[in-house]
């Protein structure tokens, strides 16, 4: 009579258990695994590499580390890097964290022309800078949201995913498809 794991088989040596009748050695341990035969040395897992670099096209969630405001009188152009702002009322540069080898820096300008640019995103060789435009009566929300020890911010796409947020969650949040 056979035990419970082990198969009457007919051999020169006697009774052969199933993972022996089918070549494998060490068939009955690390049941968790697939079975392997003698050639094969180590355990059979699928590497799968970790791909960490930054997906810009859906916008990356960025800590704020740093904020620098300049509030102006509403007569002058204004101009940061390639932003250039009329009629600016402030601005504020939020700096982040970097992501991969790039510095991150979202410029939010206001601006009392009833015509607002859109927002932008460019990506340099050691910086990532995103822009938005808005009405300079929304200066002090967004100056108290960027100052806030929680604050993030999302830059990426075409620009249009720039946005400044007291928590990181609601930015991962993706808008509705019109």
């Amino acid at each position: 009579m056979a035990s419970h794991n082990t198969v009457d088989l007919p051999s020169l040596s006697g009774t052969l258990t199933a993972g022996q009748a089918l070549g494998f050695t060490n068939a009955n341990t690390m049941g968790n695994y697939p079975l392997r035969t003698r050639q094969q040395k180590g355990l059979l897992q699928q590497f799968t590499p970790l791909d960490l670099s930054p997906t810009w096209d859906n916008g990356e969630v960025i800590k704020v580390r740093g904020v620098r405001v300049i509030t102006l009188s509403g007569h002058a152009t204004y101009s940061d890097r390639e932003y250039v702002l009329n009629q600016a009322v402030g601005c504020i540069e939020i700096i982040g964290n970097r992501v991969a080898t790039r510095a991150t820096v979202l410029l939010i300008g206001f601006t009392l022309a009833a015509d607002l640019p859109a927002a932008t995103f460019h990506i340099g060789e050691d910086e990532a800078v995103g822009t938005m435009t808005l009405p300079a009566s929304c200066l002090g929300a967004y100056i108290m949201t960027a100052n806030s020890p929680a604050a993030y911010f999302r830059m990426g796409g075409d620009g249009s995913l720039n946005a400044l947020a007291t928590d990181a969650s609601s930015l991962r949040v993706q808008a509705a498809a019109t």
